[in-house]
């Protein structure tokens, strides 16, 4: 038997040091270049299709099925001939799977909405499609994701990321208006149809460096509530470009607020541009290490040089957000440019391999990034504090980057339902839920109930629970003619017109969960032993008596906004009578401005709360926006 011959690179020597020894050597490229023209014939054949059985059916009979195994439903042989027998036997309908017909009338209900106009989809609905269920609103004209996916348990797991980490919400939904001409004509038209006119007349409103979230009002005579918005100053005034105002509103409401701005217009004779823009996009960030993420997307701002203000603006230039998480390092020269259009993911990935060759040809050097484009942004603080959060405002091109970066440096994104939930944690106004003053939130609460009953109607008249038939009796006297809004001296003595009502918030420490359709009461002196006594040897408490779970009287409130079932204490909204506060503070009032208050819900027992006040603390019910 022959000895192997070895290949390996040969340099002379070493084949003449070894020429004694019985081993063979040969040197590759010689040898490679001897059979360049074998090799290539036999690649040229084995690339060829020469009409013998290649793949799948050169192999045994009883291996196919299993080679084939990941293409079920793969294309069979000679279908246009079968297309074509078809047609001619008078049939050529062809059947599709289930699942193609599931996707196709998806499809069509997508492209329009329930007006007929068509629905929109954020830049990030791929990113939320694969990770939440998705929902179209009715009269919002977007399909926007409504909560992760399972049973509606994510309560406790979005408290714990607002107390330890951060939460994110893609709000770019929102009808951006953009307000252009002189700054005289801009204020004017504004102070007109805005409830909160102090706000936009201060300084810092007044030269772009803080926003301001007021209501926009139907007309100056009617002064009904449209909704509120997010206003601020794009650039600062100046006499050569005039103004620029951007405001913010619920996409349900933007044909309004425009008819608004619109009348404005023509009653006043004043000259501004008014209109919808596309060309921003939003994303919001709360929790306890927002702080934290801003910090990491923008290394460049000193988050400490200025003092933390409510609604206080801060416009910065920085990398791309997806390597700012990343915390990559680039050139200071690369963010003089700021792009408005966004790299690809294919742009950045080659711009991120470029960096990585070049971080690995010269390792003992410090290098910078290659080819990583920056962008312009505008910084909103949310609340006077930094847990709060912030709100970037960025291009629309920027936003998917923008939202990879924000969900690579830990914050956990939150659909529609969750992000309400987070409303009440931190107790502000929900919009549409918490406004029934206005006409959208009154049709908001008019769609709930309707489902409602759709539900009772397909159940069979013995199973509907008692719950179900009270909450269609109380659905009906809900109407809700005027909302204070604005810390008002009125309110203490109790001589606000009738029919006022003001908002509070909910919180059950005692048992029992709010929901929606419950009534608010006034309690009896039973009920106030019962919870807020103290328990001592010769008094006792009776909370297991009876009638502590009953009410009597006439309601004087409506919880408008729950919290979800899995709440360990129960939040909720509600809009209680202004008038009755004052009976409610002298009688049953508690530490830190907290009043005690029973709640009905439709079908069961009472159950006890603390409602707190927002206007008696605060001087305007800011909302949660």
């Amino acid at each position: 038997m022959r000895r192997v011959v070895a290949l390996a690179p040969d340099d002379g020597a070493s084949a003449e040091r070894k020429r004694g020894s019985g081993t063979k050597f040969l040197r590759v490229w010689d040898f490679a270049t001897a059979r360049a023209a074998e090799l290539l014939a036999t690649t040229s054949a084995i690339e060829e299709r020469t009409g013998k059985k290649l793949g799948v059916q050169s192999l045994p009979r009883h291996l196919r099925r299993r080679a084939r195994s990941f293409a079920p439903r793969v294309t069979r042989r000679r279908p246009n001939l079968k297309r074509t027998r078809e047609g001619r036997a008078g049939d050529a309908f062809r059947r599709a799977r289930e699942a193609t017909r599931r996707r196709g009338a998806l499809n069509a209900r997508r492209r329009l909405n329930d007006d007929g106009n068509e629905v929109k989809t954020l830049r990030t609905h791929v990113w939320h499609a694969k990770r939440f269920a998705m929902r179209k609103p009715l009269g919002w004209g977007w399909i926007v994701p409504s909560a992760r996916p399972g049973r509606g348990r994510g309560w406790r797991f979005i408290m714990r990321s607002i107390s330890q980490s951060a939460i994110a919400h893609d709000s770019s939904y929102n009808t951006c208006f953009v307000m252009k001409g002189e700054a005289k004509a801009v204020r004017a038209a504004l102070v007109k149809v805005v409830l909160e006119t102090k706000a936009l007349r201060t300084e810092a409103f007044k030269s772009g460096q803080r926003a301001s979230v007021i209501h926009v009002l139907s007309s100056a005579k009617r002064r009904r509530i449209i909704a509120p918005a997010l206003v601020y100053h794009a650039r600062a005034p100046n006499s050569e470009d005039g103004s620029e105002v951007h405001i913010w509103v619920h996409p349900r409401v933007s044909e309004a607020v425009h008819k608004a701005f619109s009348r404005i217009k023509v009653d006043e004779n004043v000259q501004y541009d008014f209109k919808a823009s596309d060309a921003f996009a939003r994303v919001d960030i709360i929790g306890a290490k927002a702080f934290e993420v801003i910090q990491r997307l923008v290394p460049s701002i000193d988050l400490y040089a200025e003092q933390h203000t409510q609604r206080g603006i801060r416009r910065f230039v920085s990398m791309d957000p997806r390597a700012a998480a990343c915390e990559v390092k680039v050139d200071g020269s690369a963010l003089e440019n700021p792009s408005e259009t966004a790299p690809t993911q294919a742009e950045y990935d080659a711009s991120r391999i470029a960096s990585r060759r070049a971080a690995l040809e010269r390792p003992w050097e410090e290098t910078s990034a290659i080819g990583v484009k920056a962008y312009s942004a505008m910084l909103i603080n949310r609340g006077p504090v930094a847990m709060d959060g912030y709100t970037l405002i960025v291009s629309a091109s920027w936003s998917l980057p923008l939202w990879l970066g924000v969900c690579q440096t830990g914050a956990k994104p939150a659909g529609i339902a969750e992000w309400l939930w987070c409303a009440r944690r931190f107790g502000r106004a929900a919009f549409p839920d918490d406004y029934l003053d206005t006409k959208a939130g009154s049709d908001a609460r008019a769609e709930l109930f309707d489902s409602v009953s759709k539900i009772k109607s397909k159940m069979p008249l013995g199973k509907v629970s008692s719950c179900l038939r009270a909450l269609e009796v109380r659905m009906k006297d809900v109407k809700v003619r005027r909302v204070l809004r604005v810390a008002d001296e009125k309110l203490d003595l109790g001589t606000l017109p009738s029919e006022t009502m003001v908002r509070v918030n909910l919180r059950c420490p005692w048992a029992g969960q709010p929901t929606l359709g419950s009534e608010l009461y006034i309690p009896n002196d039973v009920q106030r032993d019962a919870w807020c006594s103290k328990k001592s040897e010769t008094k006792s408490r009776r909370r297991n008596d009876t009638t502590v779970g009953k009410v009597s009287g006439k309601p004087i409130g409506y919880i408008t906004s729950v919290s979800a079932p899995a709440a360990s204490v129960g939040l909720a909204s509600a809009l209680i009578d202004a008038n009755a506060l004052k009976s409610l503070t002298e009688n049953f009032s508690r530490s830190k401005g907290k009043v005690f208050i029973m709640i009905s819900p439709p079908g069961k027992p009472a159950i006890p709360a603390e409602a707190v006040v927002i206007i008696s603390t605060e001087e305007f019910d800011e909302p949660w926006w």
